[in-house]
């Protein structure tokens, strides 16, 4: 369960701490640039934002605003809007729970953790308990409590490296499997409720050989329709038109030639990439600024204009347009942004909040930079970048 120091006088004592060690921080920042993990799969890490999107096993929270459709509606945004919308209990521990946006991830991603997260708020304070909640069925939940005494809404969590039910590792199935929700004290409101979901996707498969030695020790004619290959254990013919790994299409775009720059990115991570329905990441590493996409595979005609978005996992989104002129073709994104820990495409107060509450049990959401810590370095980029949206 993840607390929340909804304390006053421990939030600002710890922004007075970390303000007074911003000087040192950003030099330390500069003189650890060229740093990197060399435990790379923590820093390869998506986060997935999926809020809730139907109703679910339990539905005893009586109240909602405005009292029109459905609960569910009234949490679901992608970023709290307070009380503007919000589901309101009449009676101690009523229960509500919801479905959720389901989960697609590339095949063979790993998933690292799988949190709720509840925006809620009490109308005045009480001795009862709000309860953030992970359901399998009506009969097998998960409760996670927070104290009811927050007036103004707070952000809480539960969090789970592994099923909880199972106590193995987590699938998409398991998570799609899922219902989301919260029990609220009297005069409890909830105004958000969303699922968070960390995973480390597959490496790139191998390019295959266009020509040369092979690992067997045979060889290619490069081309040629009569060409041999031979390998370990059998030998074929090599047929050019069938063989797509190098070859490129003169009448598409074959790939982008990306260049861009993240400052005081320490290591490495997926960044991912989306142009109209195709995505894709590119996995960006500390101090390389040139990167080659390969989207052979949604054969954009050349000629076409593209909007091609860069961001997610932590950085702020950008968008360009691309005029495919030619099969390989370049993108400039410039500088792109850290401190979207929230994901909702700006560095905020609740990115500054959500690092407080992080520090404490280094949760990799506040881990900026990849570094594989929460620490004053995350907290100097959330200052630097703080004020800045990306294009969403």
């Amino acid at each position: 369960m993840q607390k929340y120091l909804g304390s006053f006088t421990i939030h600002n004592y710890l922004v007075i701490g970390f303000l007074a060690i911003l000087v040192i921080s950003i030099g330390l920042i500069s003189n650890n640039v060229s740093k990197v993990r060399d435990n790379r799969s923590l820093a390869a890490s998506i986060t997935v934002k999926l809020p809730a999107n139907g109703p679910g096993f339990f539905n005893g929270v009586s109240g909602q605003f405005p009292n029109s459709g459905s609960h569910w509606d009234k949490v679901d945004e992608s970023i709290s809007d307070d009380d503007t919308t919000y589901i309101r209990s009449s009676s101690a521990g009523s229960k509500e729970t919801f479905t959720h946006k389901p989960l697609s991830i590339p095949t063979g991603s790993t998933i690292s953790s799988v949190a709720v997260y509840v925006m809620w708020r009490v109308e005045s304070q009480t001795s009862d308990n709000m309860s953030v909640i992970l359901a399998k069925s009506s009969a097998n939940l998960k409760l996670g409590d927070v104290p009811g005494i927050y007036t103004s809404y707070v952000d809480s969590a539960q969090s789970f490296t592994t099923n909880p039910f199972t106590g193995g590792a987590w699938t998409v199935a398991d998570v799609n499997a899922l219902q989301i929700g919260v029990s609220l004290p009297v005069g409890g409101r909830a105004t958000q409720v969303y699922l968070r979901v960390s995973y480390t996707p597959p490496p790139p498969p191998a390019t295959p050989p266009s020509g040369g030695k092979t690992s067997g020790g045979g060889s290619s004619d490069g081309g040629s329709s009569g060409g041999n290959i031979s390998g370990s254990g059998n030998t074929g013919v090599f047929n050019p038109s069938s063989f797509t790994g190098t070859k490129t299409d003169p009448n598409i775009l074959n790939s982008l030639k990306i260049t861009l720059s993240i400052p005081y990115l320490l290591g490495e991570f997926a960044l991912p990439v989306k142009i109209g329905s195709f995505s894709s990441t590119l996995n960006i590493i500390p101090g390389k600024s040139e990167y080659e996409l390969d989207v052979k595979g949604a054969k954009f005609p050349l000629g076409k204009d593209l909007t091609v978005e860069i961001g997610g996992n932590k950085v702020l989104t950008k968008k360009i347009k691309v005029k495919t002129k030619a099969p390989k073709q370049p993108a400039k994104f410039g500088s792109l942004y850290l401190g979207d820990t929230d994901l909702d495409d700006k560095v905020d107060q609740n990115d500054l909040d959500r690092f407080i509450e992080d520090i404490g049990n280094q949760s990799e959401f506040s881990d900026v930079n990849a570094d594989g810590e929460v620490n004053s370095l995350d907290w100097a980029i959330l200052l630097v970048n703080f004020g800045k949206t990306g294009s969403k």
